[in-house]
């Protein structure tokens, strides 16, 4: 993975273009999160939880994500690509955020949320 910067914060990306073609990618990625008929991919968010609980990762988010990301696309070959990659890691770190010190979901965080 390379480093980005998403609204002044660093980090970690799928994407290793650079200059325009970055940025062209950076408005599919968000395409793609914002809009569900672009979504070549249904995330099981509750699989994706049970398997970070199960694999153990001692909390380090971004290192299950990136290899649950990478396994997810091996196994979808016909779907992989930079920016589809992208846009998964990055929803599935926005659900991760929500999730609570009890691994519970935040009080209205479920919202659009599918199994």
């Amino acid at each position: 993975m390379a480093v980005i910067y998403y609204d002044n914060l660093v980090c970690n990306t799928f994407l290793t273009a650079s200059g325009i073609e970055l940025e062209l990618m950076k408005v599919k990625v968000k395409k793609i999160i914002n809009n569900p008929n672009e979504k070549p991919y249904k995330i099981n968010y509750i699989k994706v939880f049970k398997d970070y609980k199960n694999l153990s990762y001692d909390g380090c988010i971004d290192e299950f994500l990136t290899n649950y990301c990478w396994g997810f696309f091996m196994c979808n070959p016909s779907i992989d690509s930079p920016v589809n990659r992208e846009a998964y890691f990055l929803e599935l770190k926005d659900y991760f955020s929500k999730i609570d010190s009890r691994g519970l979901l935040q009080p209205d965080s479920a919202k659009g949320l599918s199994e």
